[in-house]
């Protein structure tokens, strides 16, 4: 946030309050859900403004069909939006994640045998970690 507010030349008081302005719904967002007759790629990911600000998005490439604001990234706020899906009946053909060992287990746990695999700039992150260690 603060590289925000030094961007924008904006405090952080002041930024906060435009942020409270939006009337941003979340959990699972019923507009996304009418196009949905098809099973989906499922893209999970947590985004951070400063440290204890964020979003976390299950996205299809095209649109958002869950968000949630978090303050840090939880097995507990990721079930809840694997419960909310699973719900809603979409279809899930795979699923994209940034590789935490949690997740992976809970979608196992959640959905069954469905394919996971890694963001690749997290695949490639572990690989250089791997080639240094070794």
């Amino acid at each position: 946030m603060a590289e925000i507010c030094n961007d924008l030349d904006v405090s952080y008081p002041k930024l906060n309050k435009e942020f409270d302005k939006f009337d941003m719904s979340e959990g699972l967002l019923e507009e996304a859900l009418q196009d949905l007759n098809q099973p989906i790629n499922l893209l999970i990911d947590a985004t951070f403004f400063g440290r204890e600000f964020g979003f976390l998005v299950f996205h299809d490439c095209q649109k958002v069909i869950y968000l949630k604001e978090i303050k840090t990234e939880s097995i507990k706020d990721f079930k809840e939006g694997i419960r909310a899906i699973k719900q809603a009946n979409i279809g899930i053909k795979s699923i994209t994640i940034d590789g935490k060992r949690g997740y992976i287990n809970n979608i196992k746990k959640l959905l069954g045998n469905i394919p996971i695999q890694m963001y690749l700039q997290i695949f490639i992150f572990y690989l250089r970690k791997l080639q240094i260690t070794a």
